[in-house]
This record gives structure tokens, sequence and C-alpha cells, in this order.
């Protein structure tokens, strides 16, 4: 088939990846790369060809789930486990409303939250729930 060919399909496959992060075409591009010096060693695309499906196989089963793993380690989500920790008031957006809108930190980052009760800055606050990317907190 030929080198060209090889590289073409490794930027494909990366720029794939990059537009659709899926952790699969990454495995392609990977194959796709290692099969260009197979086609100095031999000249029978069809041997090719079975390098390549082989190690692209081999990456998906054998390397996806420990790199999916490592990849979303750090990622920590927000679920029920989260209610009830505690926040601090940082700014007041809002107060005037039914609906009061505050920043506020949490785990060492500045969120949004909302809010029936008044608060001032410093006070401490609780989780109740999570409303998309917003918190939702009380007294």
């Amino acid at each position: 088939m030929g080198v060209m060919l090889w590289l073409s399909l490794t930027f494909i496959f990366v720029i794939l990846e990059i537009f659709i992060p899926s952790l699969i075409t990454i495995w392609f591009a990977l194959a796709a790369i290692l099969t260009i010096p197979i086609t100095f060693f031999f000249e029978n695309s069809k041997i090719e060809i079975l390098f390549f499906f082989v190690l692209s196989v081999c990456f998906i089963i054998f390397t996806r789930p420990y790199a999916k793993k490592f990849l979303l380690k750090n990622k920590e989500n927000f679920d029920s486990s989260m209610v009830g920790c505690k926040v601090e008031i940082l700014n007041i957006i809002r107060s005037e409303n039914n609906e009061k809108i505050y920043e506020v930190k949490f785990k060492g980052t500045i969120w949004t939250a909302l809010s029936n009760d008044l608060f001032s800055i410093g006070e401490n606050a609780i989780i109740t729930e999570f409303k998309g990317n917003k918190i939702i907190i009380k007294k």
C-alpha cells in the first residue's frame, strides 16, 4: 500500500479523536503509524492490512480500558455523596430576589450557588443538591 497511505490514515484518525474523543480512533492512529515500518519489510498490502487490524484490535481490547481508567481517575462526579458538604460563601452576586445567587468555594474551585436563604460573605453553607453546574445550598 504505502507509507503515504498509513501516514494519511494516522492523521485522519488523530483528527477524528480530537473531534470525537472516544479513545477508539487514537488506537487506530497508533496502529497505522506502527504499520509504516512493515511497508519497508513486506511489499504486500494484505500483510500490512492484517498487521494494522491485529494491532488495532489488541490496542482496543488490552490498552483502552487502562487508558480510560487512567484518564478518568482524577475526574470527579458530583452526586449524592457531595450532599451535606460545607461550602464557603465568597461573593454575593444577587440577593434581592427570592432565589439568591452566590459564588462559593467547593473543592478548591469557584462555583455558582443558588439558595432561598440569605448568607453573608465568609459564612458556611451546606450543599443540598446539584442543578446542572450550580450548587443548591441552605443554612
